[in-house]
């Protein structure tokens, strides 16, 4: 199934075609510290490998496989506005695989981003802190 498949490269058969990712992302606990936000997510990303279909009943009706993440092509993603690098590290990393070239990638993250605070209606401040 991964026979010539090449993590670097877009999972498209045709290179004009874009890969369209379905992104949920879950905050799960967020602490404001100064003007730093530290925030722990969960992130969904699903989207459609065009390489990777294959039929069921070739392999004992197999339907989905689990796989790490580095075994095939996953997005990478930055937080543009990180107080540290911006790269967006993951853990507890769940890679699917379906029969049909869905991949759903599962995982968690902590970044820390700096927010805008302003005094204007103090002690009633509020806090902006954009993702």
């Amino acid at each position: 199934l991964f026979t010539n498949y090449s993590v670097d490269i877009r999972p498209v058969k045709n290179d004009q075609n874009a890969v369209n990712l379905d992104v949920k992302l879950k905050v799960d606990d967020a602490f404001l510290r100064g003007f730093v936000l530290t925030s722990r997510i969960h992130l969904k990303i699903s989207w459609l490998d065009e390489i990777l279909p294959w039929e069921s009943g070739n392999y004992t009706n197999i339907t989905y496989l689990h796989r790490k993440e580095n075994e095939l092509w996953t997005p990478r993603f930055q937080v543009w506005n990180s107080v540290s690098d911006g790269n967006f590290e993951c853990y507890d990393k769940v890679v699917k695989i379906y029969n049909d070239g869905k991949v759903e990638f599962d995982c968690r993250s902590t970044f820390r981003v700096r927010c805008e605070t302003t005094f204007v209606r103090f002690p009633f401040d509020g806090h902006d802190c954009e993702i």
